[in-house]
């Protein structure tokens, strides 16, 4: 799901770039994957039985990354309201695509120990 993931938002990048309500909603779409893949993961982890919302948070800010972090907001608002404010959409997709990556390269952490 995730490598799927991250090869559609870089294209939609490349497509929808240039126009800033399209790019809200490619990240709005994108967070319901995140979110499910996230749940996953720590119930891999032995922390199963969170909301997906949730359990994208915690792992996000376990990784301590302020820019993932605040990625998180803008992916909310994306969903929520189909819309950004103008300026923030672009940024918000090239950390949503880096959000991806982490989570798939934890993924393979994961599997790698199983």
């Amino acid at each position: 799901v995730l490598l799927n993931l991250e090869l559609r938002l870089r294209h939609d990048y490349a497509l929808v770039s240039l126009r800033e309500e399209q790019v809200a909603l490619v990240i709005a779409d994108a967070a319901g994957p995140l979110r499910a893949s996230a749940a996953t993961l720590l119930a891999l982890n032995g922390q199963p039985g969170l909301h997906p919302k949730e359990a994208l948070q915690q792992v996000v800010e376990r990784w301590g990354d302020p820019r993932l972090t605040a990625v998180l907001a803008r992916i909310s608002e994306a969903r929520e309201q189909g819309e950004l404010p103008p300026g923030t959409a672009l940024p918000a997709l090239i950390d949503a695509i880096a959000l991806t990556a982490r989570l798939l390269a934890e993924v393979k952490t994961v599997e790698g120990t199983a």
